[in-house]
């Protein structure tokens, strides 16, 4: 290797060891170099048809000139072409591959198969990223199933053999985060929406953070193998990929971005083929639509793509993050201040509780707040005395703010962050204990003030019904389906306009 080859690698973090192990090396700045070396020993036309060595007429060049050389190997680990990266910004094009030969062909390559292939097969994950360099960045810091074609795409034959390692035929697609490379991620998810749609293959995307080109600029971070272990591992799904997207897009709290992201988002249902999956982000999204814009936060938890076994509690998580956000929307603010009044009923006039709880069976939901629900349930569940109620259940609080782990699977369900959260959490104690002068003569008149805040409830439940299926309205194209819904849509705004 020439010195420039070297420096490069140095300032790619690239040691000797990792360098030896991928057979880097370093072709001459020489137009004839390599032809002379090997015309002593092969024919000029075996070498052209190698793709080391192109001509015009009777004069003969080396192609790969000055370039830094990646050797390609088959799945044997049989060298069969080369990437050769340019080392001065002269140099064009940047990356020059081998044309296809009749043993190389580009759009087969798997960038390195031969050292990758034990890992994804053991891992049962590949991780698919933009360029060699990148790929051999990951393998250094012990990521070995990570692989790259030559180019953006991922042809059939390439996913086939992929999908063939993978019991679960997961790839996570991190490509590089610039226009180019999002449009190249967006390319491949729906190049093979087919096989997506067959079980064949699904795909995770890497979400870098704002300002991080690729994952090599990641690992050069302090602490950068641990911060892309991590990224990859919370990969979203294509879906919540694309959907966290479309959050960031358009504002919510805003009519006309309102309709515009719930048209994306019909866009984006359509794309799901599996039924069960299709009807787990129908829910998901109809909850989204519902509460309108979203802080970072909440789409960071939208991001964790759930299992349906963990929809229920991951419902109750994210209501609860909402909740304790100072800044609510409106239609948020409305519930979470229903709950609080269910539960302050409760808790100060638990000789009412028995009509609260006959009152919540009559809807299809339950509390989302968690702290509101777990204090209905407390007083339901172990009848006190009336005269301490106020002081137990306080207690319990209390004790479930500064001792969680005594309360077992109960705070699990809960799902609550104890730690992070608990300024938050005993702001919300703190309400569900206090009274103003007006809730306290409101409160006098429990079951008034029970009936007008389910009734409120249950507005918003029939109105989140109308979001799902204006949303599956919009990602469905027969005539039947389409009928149904309007007449379902068309019931449920008649029932909202007699409450």
């Amino acid at each position: 290797m020439c010195d420039r080859s070297r420096s490069y690698l140095e300032q790619r973090h690239i040691d000797l060891a990792t360098s030896q192990k991928f057979r880097l090396g370093y072709a001459p700045d020489d137009w004839q170099k390599l032809v002379n070396n090997l015309s002593e020993h092969y024919d000029r036309s075996l070498l052209i048809q190698a793709g080391l060595v192109g001509n015009k007429g009777d004069r003969y060049y080396d192609l790969f000139r000055d370039r830094l050389m990646v050797p390609l190997s088959n799945p044997q680990g049989e060298v069969v072409g080369f990437s050769g990266r340019g080392l001065s910004d002269e140099i064009k094009p940047k990356y020059l591959n081998t044309p296809d030969t009749e043993v190389f062909k580009k759009s087969e390559v798997i960038f390195p198969l031969h050292l990758a292939r034990e890992a994804i097969f053991k891992q049962d994950s590949a991780i698919v990223v933009e360029g060699n360099f990148d790929v051999i960045r990951l393998h250094q810091i012990g990521i070995v199933n990570a692989i790259a074609t030559l180019g953006t795409a991922i042809d059939k034959r390439q996913l086939n053999r992929l999908a063939g390692l993978t019991q679960n035929n997961t790839l996570t697609l991190a490509l590089d985060n610039d226009p180019p490379g999002i449009k190249a991620t967006d390319k491949i998810i729906d190049t093979h929406l087919d096989a997506i749609g067959s079980g064949l293959i699904n795909f995770k995307v890497l979400s870098l953070p704002t300002g991080f080109k690729d994952v090599d600029e990641v690992i050069n971070t302090p602490n950068g193998t641990v911060a892309i272990q991590g990224l990859l591992k919370d990969a979203p799904l294509w879906v919540d990929w694309r959907l966290d997207r479309i959050l960031a897009t358009y504002s919510l709290d805003d009519a006309e971005q309102f309709n515009l992201g719930k048209k994306a988002i019909a866009n984006l249902l359509g794309q799901i083929q599996d039924p069960s999956l299709k009807s787990f982000y129908l829910a998901k999204c109809s909850e989204i639509l519902s509460r309108g814009n979203l802080s970072p936060e909440i789409i960071a938890l939208h991001r964790q793509g759930l299992s349906s076994t963990a929809k229920e509690r991951q419902t109750h998580k994210i209501s609860h993050k909402i909740s304790h956000d100072d800044g609510l929307l409106p239609q948020e603010a409305k519930v979470l201040s229903c709950e609080l009044t269910l539960a302050k009923t409760a808790i100060f006039h638990p000789e009412y509780s028995p009509h609260v709880a006959n009152r919540l069976e009559e809807i299809s939901w339950f509390v989302r707040d968690p702290l509101c629900r777990w204090s209905i349930n407390r007083v339901l569940k172990e009848p006190l005395a009336s005269e301490y109620v106020y002081q137990n259940v306080r207690a319990d609080l209390e004790c479930l703010l500064n001792s969680p782990d005594l309360f077992g699977e109960e705070v699990e369900f809960l799902n609550l962050d104890f730690k992070r959260d608990r300024a938050s959490i005993q702001s919300k104690i703190n309400k569900l204990f206090s009274q103003s002068e007006a809730e306290v003569l409101s409160l006098l008149n429990t079951e008034s003030t029970v009936n007008s805040a389910i009734e409120q409830l249950s507005k918003i439940k029939i109105q989140e019904k109308i979001n799902v299926l204006e949303v599956m309205l919009g990602s469905t194209s027969d005539l039947t389906e389409q009928t149904k819904y309007l007449q379902e849509i068309s019931s449920l705004k008649c029932q909202l306009l007699k409450k």
